[in-house]
């Protein structure tokens, strides 16, 4: 999986959320779950998805331009309220 992001977006998430959008990469894709993010009109088909990078829960929203290359928008911690979602799911 490759994972492409703009800079300053990268920059922006690691002041907001302590994580840089670099490490989407580490996440276990075998047990990674998405659907589209329908909040709001992107003008684009934005995927909302949650997975493991090591013990810990992250949401990844992101563009998959095909199975192999994915823009990451925004990576962070997940809530208590995914968390549940997620182990429900």
């Amino acid at each position: 999986m490759r994972i492409h992001f703009d800079s300053h977006k990268d920059q922006l998430n690691l002041r907001n959320h302590g994580i840089s959008l670099r490490a989407a990469e580490q996440l276990e894709w075998d047990s990674f779950i998405s659907t589209e993010d329908q909040r709001f009109d992107y003008g684009e088909q934005r995927m909302i998805g949650f997975g493991y990078i090591g013990l810990t829960l992250y949401c990844l929203v992101y563009v998959e331009y095909d199975d192999e290359h994915w823009r990451a928008i925004s990576l962070r911690r997940a809530t208590r309220q995914e968390i549940q979602a997620y182990a429900n799911a």
